[in-house]
């Protein structure tokens, strides 16, 4: 009886371990998942993985951007402009990362926390990105281009004419904003992800 208690009791140690084991393992692969969705700007993925709450996805401003533009207005030239600068930004914000622990938060024992180090570009910061005026460039573009959109103008009508200059000026102004980017250098960052579980599904709940 004494032995099987003692078995008993040491498999009641062993059990929770394990679990919390699978649980770190489990957590890290969802860290991975995030990062992977984010360098590949997979919008819907990443709101799988994290909800569509501002403060767990770092995609969602991204996206918001390309949900400016509309193909009626800026034609598909420059829509494929801008979706091709906001995709730049989310191959190039983290350089490289490690996650360097896994814990259960103190305040809030429902809520997990991956520890990550990151080299990452702060294209946040006031100094980071130049900041160019697009209503400038349209009107330098039309300046420039003016007797090549004249002529689409009166050969091809209004909106024709609206797309070729957006075309133009969105050449030029996401070209502005690209070679800004690629002066942003890549900085050391301690980052946490903040997962909790949903209907049994670990979520990223939280970044900072």
């Amino acid at each position: 009886m004494k032995k099987f208690l003692c078995i008993f009791l040491c498999l009641l140690f062993i059990f929770p371990l394990t679990s919390c084991g699978e649980n770190k393992e489990e957590l890290k692969e969802i860290a991975d998942n995030y990062f992977t969705y984010l360098k590949e700007n997979d919008y819907e993925n990443m709101c799988l993985l994290a909800g569509e709450d501002k403060d767990a996805n770092l995609l969602q401003d991204l996206h918001e951007i390309e949900e400016m533009f509309d193909v009626d207005t800026y034609g598909q030239a420059f829509i494929d402009e801008a979706k091709s600068y906001t995709k730049m930004i989310a191959e190039n914000f983290i350089d490289s990362y490690e996650i360097t622990k896994v814990e259960r938060n103190k305040d809030n024992k429902a809520r997990y926390l991956v520890r990550v180090t990151a080299q990452m570009r702060d294209y946040d910061s006031d100094t980071a990105l130049k900041i160019y005026n697009f209503d400038d460039i349209v009107k330098q573009s039309l300046e420039f281009n003016e007797t090549e959109l004249t002529k689409v103008y009166e050969e091809q009508g209004e909106k024709a004419f609206l797309h070729a200059v957006y075309e133009k000026a969105g050449e030029q102004y996401f070209g502005l904003l690209r070679s800004s980017m690629k002066a942003v250098k890549p900085q050391k960052t301690e980052l946490t992800i903040a997962l909790e579980k949903s209907d049994d599904t670990w979520k990223v709940v939280e970044i900072y």
